[in-house]
């Protein structure tokens, strides 16, 4: 994911020598919180509805009272590294810049919208939470077994010894089966709209041993916590 796909393309621009009331009323006219502020179509700075409250009086400039500091990206820039500048920098928003002119405007508004479409959100999903036992190679492990079985990652996050794993609802039973079966252990199943299933209780299939037959008593299997995940 890259800058241009979440960027603002559609620019309101001001000169550096208008006044706070001008920019203000910019604002208000056009329901935003930034402006892009060029000088003959070369980018000068993004002035936030910040910045005017800082205004000595309605006549200051525009120049006068933007930041000096002004950090831009490139609409190429990966979306996690312009989150994390902006973050670091604490920025509302960020000009988008190919050279010195201005392409877009990413806002913090932008980047949320990132992040719930990366994870998915509005739309079902399973997550696991899987166990890498301390294996260095379970991440690689977990994606080629989704991979295998034609499932589809959303996205996979790694603490310490846990990956937490967003897939596609299909396939998602044989897949957290197929994985137990690489040596991990999924401690829980995250199913859509139902909460969280402990590996104990969320796939009766599973629960038969290997030599399990119609009509036989099915061998016990280890029971695992059930976590609660949030």
């Amino acid at each position: 994911m890259v800058v241009r796909e979440f960027m603002s393309a559609k620019l309101v621009t001001i000169g550096p020598e208008e006044s706070a009331e001008s920019a203000r009323k910019l604002m208000s006219r056009h329901r935003i919180r930034h402006l892009v502020v060029t000088d003959k179509d070369l980018f000068l700075g993004v002035l936030s509805e910040r910045d005017l409250f800082g205004a000595r009086s309605e006549a200051a400039t525009v120049r006068e009272i933007l930041p000096a500091s002004q950090p831009t990206v490139s609409p190429e820039t990966p979306l996690e590294d312009a989150a994390a500048l902006m973050a670091r920098l604490r920025l509302d928003a960020i000009g988008v810049t190919e050279g010195r002119r201005p392409v877009g405007i990413l806002t913090s508004t932008d980047a949320l919208r990132a992040l719930a479409e990366l994870a998915g959100a509005g739309q079902p999903s399973v997550r696991l939470v899987v166990e890498t036992q301390g294996k260095p190679d379970a991440e690689k492990e977990v994606r080629r077994t989704v991979r295998e079985l034609h499932g589809e990652i959303k996205w996979l996050h790694r603490r310490g010894r846990t990956l937490y794993v967003s897939l596609e609802p299909r396939h998602a039973d044989e897949i957290a089966d197929a994985i137990e079966q690489k040596g991990l252990e999924v401690r829980a199943v995250v199913l859509p709209g139902r909460g969280t299933a402990s590996s104990s209780s969320r796939r009766p299939r599973a629960a038969r041993g290997p030599s399990a037959r119609p009509g036989e008593p099915e061998k016990p299997r280890r029971k695992l916590p059930r976590d609660r995940v949030r």
